[in-house]
């Protein structure tokens, strides 16, 4: 798979680990005629997303409302490209576009800015395409970990420990690691 982007590399090339992955993904800075490849671009407030697989060709564009808000930009066309795989592949991980980070803590971030539980649960499905169940997760996990934090005192400190082995790899998951079996 030849992905051709501009500076949104890092999270494209995760969508597409989303949908292939035992694919060996070729990031590269020019269109060519390949078989397999995803084409996203942003000119402007335009952004614009392109995948051909299997003989199966999807396109996706949208106008943003500014380009100041980078972050905003990366997830937009990051869920152009996941709606692309979604449209050519017919299947749609259940976390959706969210890579890279601890959905609990994305949660916590989006229910800050967003004021309420209902918000939050309605950005994480229409933004994020995070399907229902593992929103409920989500927010139970976020709960959880809210009850345990509310326990600290002023003169604490939180320590991660990460175990390194998975039965599975979750499709959010950054950490150097591998699904075994």
């Amino acid at each position: 798979m030849k992905l051709c982007c501009h500076t949104f590399r890092y999270e494209t090339e995760k969508i597409c680990r989303l949908f292939l992955p035992f694919e060996k993904i070729e990031v590269i800075d020019f269109l060519c005629d390949e078989d397999s490849i995803a084409v996203t671009r942003q000119e402007g407030t335009d952004i614009y997303c392109c995948l051909r697989l299997n003989g199966e060709t999807a396109e996706k564009s949208e106008t943003l409302s500014r380009i100041s808000d980078k972050r905003e930009a990366e997830r937009r066309i990051s869920a152009l490209l996941f709606l692309c795989f979604s449209l050519v592949t017919g299947y749609k991980p259940r976390w959706g576009i969210v890579t890279g980070i601890r959905p609990a803590r994305l949660y916590a971030s989006v229910l800050k800015e967003t004021g309420n539980e209902k918000s939050a649960e309605e950005y994480f499905k229409d933004s994020f395409y995070v399907d229902e169940e593992k929103i409920s997760l989500c927010k139970n996990t976020y709960r959880t970990e809210e009850s345990i934090i509310s326990l600290s005192k002023d003169n604490s400190f939180s320590l991660y420990i990460s175990i390194p082995f998975c039965p599975t790899r979750c499709s959010y998951c950054s950490f150097v690691s591998h699904a075994v079996e």
